[in-house]
């Protein structure tokens, strides 16, 4: 997630792309730049 938001995709596309809902990008994006672990997600 980290990498496809540096290149510039939304939060959207990232969603489509790794198979979570938008809400759950935006989570784990807010809990990275909150404590700068890498978020771990499971596709649906």
């Amino acid at each position: 997630m980290i990498d496809l938001r540096t290149k510039g995709r939304t939060y959207r596309e990232i969603a489509e792309e790794v198979g979570v809902s938008r809400s759950t990008v935006g989570k784990r994006m807010r809990e990275f730049t909150e404590t700068g672990s890498i978020p771990i997600v499971k596709a649906r």
